[in-house]
């Protein structure tokens, strides 16, 4: 990766003016007490005692496509013996401060040194919560190859990633045969300091595999562009989504329990796994509501996906429609 050409790209992007994202559906910016705002969540929070959770072990071999969920935006697939893993936060805090936004007891419990060789690396944007710096260090001698949002690249190359290939939204790269991904777009912002705010592309992707289609949808807000992606994706197999860490001081920004299910109505998908959730205090609500609001509106209304809630560390084969999960949040 040549940090010149990045600029190069950016400067040349229709997605970018002045060295910024142009977001295709803004969000609002509302007046909030940034000081209270990060006491109560941050500084005082209201944590679960403890997350339940499966200590599985990621190295055995696993013979059907499947899928592990580390809590929060974190998890891992096996498709066709590849491995994918997706914006990975592992034993470190969401936040440049290790005392601050740390994960609640019981859903941390895997390591760096847990995962197995990673053959593709995705990181959807910037945010604290999504990128680790602690975690890309400790991890950076099993990926082979990192696929990223354009100007996220420069992160992975300081902490040691070496093969990164970044996206432009509605571009597209096939890495090996029958292993299609695309960037595309979602309703978010990118910072991770005071002065980088809209400095590096957010995004979300779609991984093409034969007759299969998975969509990973990062952070981002209801709009217009789900349906946009169902309409031109039709039939997306298997669909994850945030679902969590929203308020309304933040509308636009992450979906609520009613919008998830909208957006994965809208993007015409199978299946839908909702993420973004159990693992860290970023909101007002209780680290149970989004699983449970949503659990409750999808099983009251006559919903044509199927809805999977795994348990953190929990593997279970993606295309197996009879596969039972329990409703752990509750425990």
């Amino acid at each position: 990766m040549s940090r010149n050409n990045t600029k190069e790209r950016i400067n040349s992007s229709i997605n970018f003016y002045n060295n910024r994202v142009c977001s295709i559906e803004p969000i609002t910016k509302p007046k909030i007490n940034k000081l209270k705002i990060f006491y109560d969540i941050f500084i005082n929070p209201k944590k679960p005692h403890l997350i339940p959770n499966i200590k599985s072990d990621l190295n055995t071999k696993v013979y059907t496509d499947s899928l592990v969920w580390f809590g929060h935006s974190t998890y891992m697939l096996w498709i066709d013996d590849k491995t994918i893993l997706i914006d990975p936060i592992l034993k470190s805090s969401a936040s440049p401060f290790f005392f601050i936004n740390t994960p609640f007891k019981g859903s941390d419990n895997f390591y760096p040194n847990d995962l197995p060789s990673i053959d593709y690396l995705i990181i959807t944007h910037n945010h604290y919560d999504h990128l680790s710096k602690k975690t890309i260090k400790n991890i950076k001698h099993k990926v082979k190859q990192a696929l990223c949002p354009l100007g996220i690249g420069k992160y992975l190359s300081n902490w040691g990633i070496n093969n990164i290939l970044e996206l432009d939204w509605n571009e597209s790269i096939i890495l090996e045969k029958d292993f299609e991904f695309r960037c595309l777009t979602s309703r978010h912002y990118s910072s991770r300091g005071i002065f980088d705010f809209n400095k590096t592309l957010w995004a979300s992707f779609i991984l093409i595999h034969k007759n299969k289609k998975i969509y990973f949808g990062g952070d981002s807000g209801y709009g217009k562009h789900f349906s946009d992606i169902g309409k031109k994706f039709t039939n997306i197999d298997f669909a994850i989504l945030e679902n969590g860490q929203y308020s309304k001081n933040w509308p636009n920004s992450h979906l609520f329990p009613e919008q998830t299910l909208q957006a994965a109505k809208d993007l015409n998908t199978s299946t839908l796994m909702p993420v973004h959730n159990s693992k860290f205090k970023i909101s007002y609500h209780d680290w149970n509501e989004p699983l449970s609001e949503l659990y409750k509106i999808h099983t009251q209304n006559n919903y044509n996906f199927r809805l999977v809630t795994p348990m953190i560390g929990e593997i279970f084969p993606i295309w197996d429609n009879k596969y039972n999960f329990k409703q752990w949040w509750k425990i």
